[in-house]
């Protein structure tokens, strides 16, 4: 059975290169453009793995995650947190919130996310 990635990202471009990639690797994915559907589409799909933008429109990428870590099931959700900002006040958050890793947008390649998530599933 393949894997699961929700890819939670509000820049629509990103979020379908994103997901194609993965599809292309093998994984199952499902897209959320905003925190409310990604929040939604975690508690009912249960991935294995989110990638989560954390500025997003009605729910922010913090928010959704302090949510879903309260539901059943929700703190084995590996996720990899996707931004812009570089505030180290933001990463100690995120950390204490269980993301599995934070990346600067324009800080990565494609290809090294598809080897961290890979890295992540093979790790468990």
């Amino acid at each position: 059975m393949a894997h699961k990635i929700l890819v939670v990202e509000d820049n629509e471009s990103l979020c379908n290169v994103l997901a194609d990639t993965f599809t292309d690797e093998g994984f199952e994915v499902k897209t959320a453009f905003d925190g409310e559907a990604g929040l939604e589409a975690a508690k009912e799909w249960k991935p294995d793995v989110m990638l989560l933008d954390l500025l997003l429109p009605k729910k922010d990428g913090e928010d959704l995650l302090k949510e879903l870590r309260q539901e059943e099931g929700g703190d084995s959700v590996a996720t990899v947190a996707l931004t812009n900002s570089d505030s180290s006040e933001k990463v100690y958050n995120l950390m204490n919130l269980g993301v599995t890793d934070y990346l600067t947008k324009s800080d990565w390649e494609l290809s090294d996310l598809v080897e961290k998530v890979k890295e992540k599933l093979t790790s468990e």
